[in-house]
C-alpha cells in the first residue's frame, strides 16, 4: 500500500507542479500561523505601514486613488507617506480592506499572500534555471523559511522588503531569460523590477547595482554577433516600460526632491556614516542571519560544482560569488568608512543579506539535490522538517504579540504633546520639510497666521485638505501661513484666481496677498501637474506593456 502511494505521488509529481505548489503553500501557512491570533505583533516598523495603508485607503475613499497627504496626521496639518515611500503594498492592502473592512486583517492577508507568492515565484524561477523540480522546491523552501525573511515579518514588519522577496525571483528570472533563453519571457524583468521599485526605495538602489553587475558579467553575450541584437532589444524595451510604469511615483518624488529639502533627503537625515558602520555585523551574526541550514548546504559546493552541466558552471559560480560578496558587504570586513555617500542610503549593512539569502538559497537547493540523489520523498521530509523547525525556533524567540492592538489611533487627529522623535502615525517624521520644527508644530494653532502685514482673516473653515477663509482690511502686502505642512500639489485660489504658494520659514505653506487685495481664499489638494502627467504616462506604460506581453506569449506559442 505504501509503495502504491509513493508511486502515485511520483507520477503526479513528475507530470505537473501541483504537489510542489501545495507543499510551498502549506509551508507558507505554517509560517503564517502566529498571525492567526487576535491583535497583532509588536514590530519595529509596524505602525508606519499601518499609517501608510490608512493614508492610501482614505484617499481612495475620498476619490483620490493616488492620495499623497494624510490630513489628520502630524497635528492635523497633513503628512505625506506616498510621495516618498513606494505605495505598492498599500494598494494590495487596500484590495483586502475593501473586502473585509479591517486594517489588521488586511495586513495579515497581505503578509500571507507575500509568503506564498515568494515561495512559488522562487520555485518557478528555479525550474527555469535548473530544469529540476527537486532543487527548485528545496531552494524555495529555504527561501521562505530563511532567517532574514522571518525576521522581516515577525520582528521588523518591513513590508517593503517582504514585497522585495516576492519580486526578486521574477526580476532575475527575466534577466536569465534574456541572456539564456532568447528573451521569450523577458517581460518578467519588467514585472520584477517594477514590483521592487514600487515596494522599497533602498532595495531598488541595491537591485540597480546588482543588475549592472550581472549585465557586466554577461558582457561577452552583449557583443556576440548572433545574440547581441535580441539581448539589447529586450533590455531596452524592458527599461522603457519600467521607466514609464514607475513614473507616477518616481517623478513626483524627484519633483519634491528638487523643490525643497525634506528630512529623509538630506545628508544625515535618515542615515549617517556612523550609523552604517555601527550596523555592520560580525561572523556569528552573519551565520545566524543567513541561517545554519543554508550555510551547511554550501559545504559540498566543490563536489557539486563538478557534477553540474558544463554550460551552467559559470552561472553557478557567478551566483555563488554574488551570494558571498553580498554577505561580506554586510560585515565589518567591508570598508564602509570609505564608501561614497550615495551608498550610505542603505542605512544598515545587514539589509543586503536579503540578497545573500536569495543567491545562497539557489546554491543550497542545487547542492542538496545533487548530494541526495535517491529517496526523494525522504529528502523532502527531512529538508522541510529541518527548515520549519529552525524557522519556528526563530519565531518563538522574536515574536512579541499584542492581543489588544487596534488601529483606532489612525482616525484621530494626532496630538503632538512632546518633542519625542517617534509618532504612531508619522514614525520619525522623516518626510517633514527640514524647516518644520516639531516644537513649532506642537504649539501652532489650526488657523491661518499673518506672518507679515495687517490683513484680517475671517470665516475660517477647514476640513481635511480643504480650507476656506476671507481676507479683509489688507492695506499693505501681507504674507499668510496656512495650517498645512509644505508639500507640492495644493491648489489655492483667491476670488477664483489661482495664486502661487511657497514654503514658510516654519516649513508650512505660505501665500502672499497683494496690497488692497481682499476676498475669499480656497485651498484644496489636487496633486501637481507633473503628478497628473506621470500618472497618464504610467497608464500608457501599463497598457503598452500588456500588449507587449501578449505579443511575447503569442511568439512562444
Amino acid at each position: 500500500m505504501i509503495k502504491n502511494i509513493k508511486d502515485k505521488f511520483y507520477k503526479v509529481y513528475k507530470k505537473n507542479n501541483i504537489i510542489c505548489y501545495a507543499i510551498i503553500i502549506l509551508i507558507a501557512v505554517l509560517i503564517f500561523i502566529p498571525l492567526l491570533k487576535k491583535g497583532f505583533i509588536m514590530t519595529h516598523d509596524g505602525t508606519a505601514h499601518f499609517s501608510r495603508n490608512f493614508g492610501t485607503i482614505q484617499g481612495i475613499k475620498n476619490g483620490i486613488p493616488l492620495s499623497a497627504i494624510v490630513p489628520n496626521f502630524c497635528g492635523g496639518f497633513g503628512y505625506s507617506w506616498n510621495l516618498f515611500y513606494p505605495p505598492l503594498s498599500t494598494y494590495i492592502n487596500a484590495i483586502f480592506y475593501f473586502i473585509i473592512q479591517n486594517y489588521i486583517i488586511d495586513m495579515k492577508l497581505t503578509i500571507m499572500l507575500a509568503i506564498a507568492c515568494a515561495g512559488i515565484f522562487m520555485f518557478k524561477f528555479m525550474i527555469n534555471l535548473t530544469k529540476n523540480k527537486s532543487s527548485s522546491l528545496i531552494a524555495s523552501i529555504f527561501y521562505i523559511t530563511s532567517t532574514y525573511f522571518i525576521v522581516d515579518i515577525y520582528k521588523r514588519l518591513a513590508i517593503g522588503e517582504i514585497m522585495v522577496f516576492v519580486f526578486l525571483p521574477l526580476l532575475f528570472w527575466g534577466l536569465y531569460n534574456i541572456f539564456y533563453e532568447q528573451g521569450k519571457k523577458s517581460y518578467l524583468l519588467t514585472i520584477g523590477t517594477v514590483g521592487i521599485f514600487l515596494s522599497h526605495n533602498i532595495s531598488s538602489l541595491i537591485v540597480a547595482i546588482l543588475c549592472f553587475v550581472i549585465i557586466l558579467f554577461h558582457c561577452k553575450k552583449l557583443w556576440k554577433k548572433e545574440d547581441r541584437k535580441q539581448i539589447w532589444k529586450d533590455l531596452f524595451i524592458n527599461a522603457f516600460f519600467i521607466i514609464l510604469i514607475v513614473s507616477f511615483f518616481m517623478l513626483p518624488l524627484l519633483e519634491h526632491r528638487l523643490d525643497t529639502e525634506y528630512v529623509a533627503m538630506i545628508n544625515n537625515g535618515m542615515t549617517s556614516r556612523e550609523l552604517v558602520i555601527n550596523s555592520e555585523i560580525n561572523l556569528s551574526q552573519l551565520i545566524m542571519t543567513i541561517g545554519p541550514v543554508i550555510l551547511l548546504s554550501l559545504l559540498p559546493t566543490l563536489i557539486c560544482y563538478k557534477k553540474i552541466d558544463k554550460n551552467k558552471r559559470n552561472l553557478y559560480i557567478g551566483i555563488l560569488i554574488l551570494g558571498t560578496i553580498t554577505a561580506i558587504i554586510a560585515t565589518k570586513i567591508f570598508p564602509w568608512n570609505i564608501m561614497p555617500n550615495i551608498l550610505l542610503l542603505i542605512q544598515f549593512p545587514w539589509r543586503i543579506l536579503l540578497f545573500s539569502t536569495f543567491f545562497l538559497s539557489i546554491i543550497a537547493g542545487i547542492n542538496i539535490n545533487i548530494c541526495i540523489t535517491n529517496k526523494k520523498i525522504i529528502k523532502f521530509i527531512i529538508i522541510t522538517f529541518i527548515a520549519i523547525i529552525y524557522s519556528v525556533n526563530i519565531m518563538f524567540k522574536i515574536i512579541d504579540f499584542n492581543f489588544d492592538f487596534d488601529t483606532s489611533y489612525l482616525y484621530e487627529v494626532e496630538k503632538i504633546e512632546n518633542i519625542n522623535s517617534f509618532s504612531d502615525q508619522c514614525t520619525n517624521y522623516d518626510y517633514l520639510p527640514v524647516k518644520a520644527r516639531k516644537p513649532y508644530i506642537q504649539t501652532r494653532g489650526d488657523n491661518v497666521i499673518v506672518l507679515y502685514g495687517n490683513a484680517q482673516i475671517k470665516n475660517e473653515t477647514k476640513e481635511q485638505t480643504n480650507m476656506k477663509f476671507t481676507v479683509e482690511n489688507n492695506s499693505e502686502e501681507s504674507i499668510l501661513e496656512l495650517p498645512y505642512i509644505y508639500y507640492l500639489g495644493y491648489s489655492i485660489e483667491m476670488n477664483e484666481k489661482e495664486i502661487k504658494y511657497e514654503e514658510s520659514t516654519n516649513g508650512f505653506i505660505s501665500i502672499t496677498i497683494p496690497k488692497e487685495e481682499k476676498g475669499i481664499v480656497e485651498v484644496k489638494y489636487t496633486g501637481t501637474k507633473l503628478s497628473k502627467i506621470s500618472t497618464i504616462l504610467s497608464i500608457i506604460g501599463i497598457i503598452g506593456f500588456i500588449f507587449y506581453v501578449k505579443i511575447k506569449m503569442n511568439t512562444i506559442k
